[in-house]
């Protein structure tokens, strides 16, 4: 049995991709597995925008942070929680269902902001350090 794909995407975060993706996808008998790789890419997509201001332009237009690597972090990331590998396996509704409370949702909420958040700031240093070899070593 699978769990609706809406519910598991407001477990994720609040983000207003996320709203079109629910309403899209209300009906529809897709797994988070299945969803995963646009719902990443909108995650890494909007935490690499927020670093597009002045100071970081110039490093970002010479060296650009690569998508999908901040995407596979993320993943692995997650698939390492102690909790959330629960979510990319297949029928997980019993599961999932016990996770619908108030503190789960912000514990979702929470990983996947911390490891968005590190994940892009490991390719921003990659970034970084492909502009000066020796910085970091």
């Amino acid at each position: 049995m699978r769990f609706p794909i809406a519910l598991i995407l407001v477990l994720m975060l609040d983000i207003p991709e996320l709203a079109a993706a629910q309403s899209s996808v209300q009906n529809a008998d897709r797994s988070f597995s299945q969803l995963w790789p646009s719902l990443c890419k909108t995650l890494a997509t909007n935490s690499v925008s927020a670093l597009s201001g002045p100071e970081l332009q110039p490093i970002l237009e010479l060296h650009p942070i690569d998508i999908d690597a901040v995407c596979q972090c993320i993943e692995a990331s997650m698939k390492a929680d102690q909790y959330l590998p629960v979510l990319f396996a297949e029928n997980n509704g019993e599961k999932l269902r016990s996770m619908e409370s108030k503190s789960w949702r912000l514990y979702i909420r929470g990983k996947a902001a911390t490891f968005t958040t590190v994940c892009t700031a490991s390719e921003l240093e990659r970034s970084v350090n492909a502009i000066y070899p020796g910085s970091g070593r």
